[in-house]
Formats: structure tokens, C-alpha cells, sequence
């Protein structure tokens, strides 16, 4: 029996999940929307997944939804598939691929991470989406808040499990300790300051890193001896107004790093996977403070490096990864001065941030791809049945 699996560009996450799921499921074929994507400049390494099918050339955002939903019925009668794993029912080339499985009468597993702090549909859009949504026959989510907002939606329990927001624990914490062990050579390498907190992700508006840089500034004023810098890595459509944002606050940036210790904000830029666990590595935390987050991988990859996470209670993987008071801190994505409090609790006790981190790397042990692949073997036989 073929199983496909189906992402809209395969990226280093999809890479490891669909490794782990061919271990324990036989016949696994793996499907892109299309081979690059505008929005992800990911780079291909020697650990990928071979064989990848490609539905369209280009990029995914140029997809159209004929030609998704031709390609994929095709290569569903061609390849004999009687499962595929979904990247859920929106955008339109996600459609494409759902109607085309039922029109060749292939059974469908949701993978999604919408939750309802995510949720923007009302009226009869959310009747659609709940039609939509009948359409599969179970689905694997990101964790405890995305089960309860796809069960208000209809799905049963016994449809839904979790597990789908997994990363290769092991790289990441692998390449820490590397990095760890050699952390004046990587310092010195990488132009990182002696002690800094970690933002590490797409500069989008939802991601809310204008509050991380007043909270930021918040602490130097209230802890004036501190050193402790705040590093970004990632790019994005934010970037000039963080900029003038740290003008306005007095603070001294630079999007040249080098370990002169003498910016308050450093600016990275995009870098590929293979960089960040050094960063990861000698930070003192990382901080995510998303307005509103499907889930959030960046805390995945935080805590395989041992860091306490710093996350704001609307991230989709709070409530399932970060215990408050044991591997970090939730806070209000609204408040400056809560997540400011939370940084000076981290800031004066070194001992909290070693133990936070110890917790951090045990708790996400559990919660890696291969967890994903035995959950996913799991709907897989109530599909069967």
C-alpha cells in the first residue's frame, strides 16, 4: 500500500520528519507543491530526503490550483496511493491537493497547527472550513490546544493526535554542545557578544519584536550594570522598523557583528540551519513574543540547545512545551513591562537559567521527529481499518 506525504516545499523540518516516518512506515512518497519557494530561501545539504516528487516547477507561490490538482491526481492513479498526509485545506494549492485525493478516492490525514488564537474564520466561512474539514478522515496537529480547536470544529478524538511539530532533536543538540565545548572559537567566529538574548526568526509583524526590543530596553534601564545584549537573526519586512525603533530608544545597534561588546542590538540576518545552533548555543535565552503563533519550531530548536524559552502565552506550543518556572516563561505578548520582569529573573540568577536550560533539552526529547513518525504510524491504522 503506497502512503504519500505532501509539504508545499520541502524544508529542513519536512526533511526530518519524512526520514523518521520511511523508517517506520515502508513505501513512503514524499511530494512538494513545487521545488523553491520565495518565502524560505532554504538551501539543500547531503542529510535530504531522495526521491522527492515535485508537482510543479518554480515557485510555490506561482502554483495555480489546476495545475496542483492535475498533477497530484495524476501522480495518486499513477503511483497507486491509498493515504496521503495533507498540509491541511488553505491556501488554494492546499485545496487543490485535498479534492484531487477525494476525487481519486485516496484517504486523507490533516497535518495542521492552526489553534483557535490562529482562527479568522466567522460565519459562513467557518461553516465552509468545518465542510472542509469533514472532507478528512483524521489528522495529526501540533499539541493540546490544536486537538480542542479542531474537535469544536467536528473532528472526533479518537481522529486526532498530536506530534506534527517536530524537529531533529539530535542535530540540534548535537551541534550545541560542539559549539559549547568550543565557545571561544565560536564566538570568535560567528562576531557573538559574551552574553545576549537570542531572537531568532522571520521579522514579521506577528512575531511582535517591537515589545521584545522595549522590554529589552527596559532592563537596561532598570538593571544599568547589565551586559547582557539582544541578538536577531532572520530578516524580514520589520527589519527598518526595528531599526528606527532602537534609534528612538537609545540604542546602539549594528548590522556588522563583531565581538566588540559594544552595540545593545545586533542584527544577524537570515542564516541557514546549519549556523543556528551556534547561536542558539552561548545565549543566555530565547525569546519568542509572537502576538499570535501557529506553533513556533524556533522553540523546538531552542530547547533541543538547552535554553530556557522566554514565549508569550498566544504561541501554539507553549501550553505543551514551555512549563512556566521549570524550562522558562510564559508572558503577555501585550506587556513590555511582564516580559522586561521576566529577563531580570533569568539576568540575576544564573543558577535558574542552568536549570531551565537542563529541563528545556529533557522535555523536548520527547517531542522529536521520531515521536512525530510513531504517532503518524498510529493514524495511519485507524485510517486502515
Amino acid at each position: 500500500m503506497s502512503v504519500a506525504i505532501v509539504f508545499h516545499q520541502f524544508g529542513p523540518y519536512h526533511h526530518s520528519r519524512v526520514r523518521a516516518l520511511q523508517n517506520v512506515v515502508a513505501d513512503v512518497i514524499p511530494v512538494q507543491v513545487a521545488e523553491a519557494s520565495r518565502t524560505y530561501a532554504w538551501t539543500r545539504n547531503a542529510d535530504t530526503v531522495e526521491d522527492i516528487v515535485s508537482l510543479t516547477q518554480g515557485a510555490e507561490e506561482d502554483a495555480g490550483f489546476l495545475q496542483v490538482f492535475t498533477a497530484a491526481y495524476r501522480l495518486w492513479k499513477q503511483k497507486q496511493v491509498k493515504i496521503v498526509f495533507l498540509p491541511s485545506y488553505f491556501p488554494a494549492t492546499s485545496l487543490a491537493l485535498l479534492l484531487s485525493a477525494k476525487c481519486a478516492g485516496v484517504k486523507c490525514i490533516m497535518m495542521n497547527e492552526s489553534h483557535a488564537g490562529t482562527e479568522r474564520a466567522t460565519g459562513i466561512k467557518r461553516v465552509a472550513k468545518k465542510f472542509l474539514i469533514s472532507l478528512f478522515d483524521a489528522a495529526i496537529l501540533g499539541g493540546m490546544p490544536h486537538l480542542r480547536h479542531f474537535e469544536s470544529l467536528g473532528m472526533k478524538p479518537d481522529q486526532m493526535t498530536t506530534g506534527y511539530d517536530a524537529i531533529d532533536n539530535s542535530y540540534f543538540t548535537k551541534n550545541a554542545h560542539l559549539a559549547r565545548a568550543n565557545k571561544d572559537e565560536t564566538r570568535a567566529r560567528m562576531g557573538l557578544p559574551k552574553r545576549y538574548l537570542l531572537s531568532l526568526g522571520r521579522m514579521v509583524e506577528k512575531k511582535n519584536l517591537t515589545l521584545l526590543i522595549e522590554a529589552y530596553a527596559k532592563v537596561k534601564t532598570m538593571v544599568p550594570e547589565t551586559d547582557l545584549k539582544l541578538v536577531f537573526v532572520g530578516s524580514g519586512d520589520c527589519q527598518d522598523t526595528l531599526i528606527q525603533q532602537c534609534k528612538n530608544l537609545e540604542l546602539s545597534y549594528t548590522q556588522q557583528p563583531m565581538e566588540d561588546g559594544e552595540n545593545d542590538v545586533i542584527f544577524y540576518g537570515f542564516r541557514q540551519i546549519d549556523e543556528n545552533p551556534s547561536f542558539y548555543a552561548l545565549a543566555e535565552a530565547f525569546v519568542l513574543p509572537s502576538m499570535y503563533e501557529e506553533w513556533g519550531l524556533v522553540v523546538n530548536e531552542a530547547m533541543a540547545c538547552g535554553l530556557p524559552i522566554l514565549v508569550s502565552n498566544t504561541v501554539g506550543s507553549a501550553e505543551d512545551l514551555v512549563i512556566d518556572g521549570l524550562n522558562g516563561f510564559q508572558f503577555s505578548p501585550e506587556s513590555a513591562d511582564d516580559l522586561a520582569e521576566k529577563i531580570i529573573q533569568l539576568e540575576k540568577n544564573p543558577e535558574l537559567r542552568l536549570r531551565m536550560g537542563t529541563a528545556s533539552e529533557e522535555r523536548i526529547s520527547h517531542w522529536g521527529c521520531e515521536n512525530f513518525a510513531e504517532k503518524a504510524k498510529k493514524i495511519l491504522g485507524k485510517v486502515i481499518k
